[in-house]
C-alpha cells in the first residue's frame, strides 16, 4: 500500500496524474502508514527476521491490541453471517 502510494505521488509511469488536492490526501496517507510501521525491526523474533529480507512490513506494536479488537469484531460478525446463511 505504501510502495504504491508513493509510485503514484512521484507519477511514475502507468499511475498517470493526480490532482493537486488528492496527491496533499495521499501525502499525509504515506505519513501516516510510516508512523503506524515498525522502522526497527531488531525486536522481531529471529524467525520472523529470517523471513522479513526487508520487505514484510509489521505495525508498530502500540497498535496490536486495536488490531486484535477489530479481529475478533470481525471474525464474529463473519462468523454469524455465515451460520445466518445456513440457517
Amino acid at each position: 500500500m505504501t510502495k504504491l502510494r508513493r509510485e503514484t505521488l512521484q507519477e511514475k509511469k502507468g499511475r498517470g496524474k493526480i490532482s493537486s488536492e488528492r496527491k496533499g490526501i495521499m501525502e499525509l496517507e504515506v505519513d501516516l502508514l510510516r508512523d503506524l510501521t515498525m522502522e526497527d525491526k531488531s525486536s522481531l523474533s529471529i524467525s520472523l527476521q529470517n523471513l522479513d529480507e526487508g520487505s514484510l512490513v509489521f505495525p508498530i506494536p502500540e497498535l496490536l491490541p486495536f488490531l486484535r479488537r477489530v479481529d475478533d469484531n470481525i471474525s464474529e460478525f463473519a462468523c454469524d453471517s455465515i451460520s445466518n446463511k445456513t440457517s
